[in-house]
């Protein structure tokens, strides 16, 4: 047994099947339709305030004095007091990913999908059963698409409680020796990260970098521990800067389009953002643990629905 100080972020994964129609209209990315879909049961089972209210003044949980005793605003609306410096609705710092698989376009497809749910930290994952309930009713009384196809959960792995340890982050880019001659980065679900053009404006990045992924990293694990754990003691500058260093040596990257509806507004969309994979070459030891957490955890917007995962492949 190895005894470990500092901060600890505990969470919860369990991993389950859904059945939806084998055919049909249902797009290629379920996640923002399954995240909607599940929220807004969990709201309506949970949610304290008033039902005619909880789409005009309570369509955000911020100041809601029942939000802390609330699975869903401790789920999908998460935003802990000692939260400071971060938006709560800052899709970094939630502490629940429910994320589908991709429908794969063969069309000897059974309809069977499945998913992962991720709670992080000791609140979130006490609502692990409300969550699960709420994705049978979903399922059940509102499906997926405008057609409102059902869906059936299935299938349920048990559960499985995990602890990370501020420890076991490296706090700098050059703590461990040695390099990894080879890392292909590859996506499990389309990433939506933006970048700042020189006029300003924010738009999808269509071909990113390491450093990009990695600086994605490094947001989602700093916040999720500064937020259900504590802060962490890494040197954030000194992390990107060695992150700078790294050279692609292959990038196929595609664009990803998809519409999407929100249920809580009623708006029209486009989601932005790219799959595929990418192989770097001489990656610092140092940040291959952010660089696995980061698509473990999920980055970038709409990593709620499971956006911005991936899998590392060393060698």
């Amino acid at each position: 047994m190895v005894a470990h100080s500092g901060p600890t972020l505990r969470f919860v994964s369990q991993q389950g099947i859904l059945q939806t129609p084998p055919a049909g209209r249902l797009l290629p990315w379920l996640g923002p339709a399954i995240r909607g879909a599940v929220a807004a049961a969990l709201k309506d089972r949970t949610c304290q305030q008033p039902a005619h209210t909880r789409s005009t003044r309570w369509r955000y949980c911020t100041g809601c004095e029942h939000q802390m005793r609330c699975a869903y605003g401790l789920t999908f609306e998460s935003e802990p007091p000692r939260q400071q410096s971060f938006s709560g609705r800052d899709q970094a710092s939630r502490a629940i990913v429910l994320a589908p698989q991709m429908i794969p376009s063969q069309t000897s497809w059974d309809g069977q999908l499945g998913f992962e749910l991720l709670l992080v930290g000791d609140d979130a994952i006490a609502q692990r059963q409300q969550v699960l309930a709420s994705l049978a009713e979903a399922g059940m009384l509102r499906g997926l698409g405008l057609e409102g196809r059902p869906f059936e959960l299935v299938d349920l792995a048990a559960p499985t409680i995990n602890e990370l340890y501020a420890a076991d982050l490296p706090t700098s880019g050059g703590q461990y020796a040695g390099v990894v001659d080879r890392m292909t980065v590859r996506l499990t679900s389309p990433l939506f990260l933006k970048v700042t053009h020189p006029n300003g404006r924010r738009r999808a990045l269509e071909q990113p970098q390491f450093a990009d992924l990695f600086r994605a990293s490094l947001r989602t694990v700093g916040t999720l521990f500064a937020l259900y754990a504590a802060p962490l003691g890494a040197d954030f500058a000194n992390l990107k800067q060695a992150a700078t260093r790294v050279e692609c040596e292959i990038a196929v990257f595609a664009p990803f389009r998809q519409g999407r509806r929100s249920n809580r507004t009623g708006q029209h969309f486009d989601l932005r953002g790219v799959v595929g994979f990418a192989t770097f070459r001489k990656v610092p030891w140092s940040l291959i643990p952010w660089m696995y957490w980061g698509g473990r955890f999920r980055v970038g917007q709409h990593r709620v629905a499971g956006a911005g995962g991936w899998v590392l492949e060393l060698g």
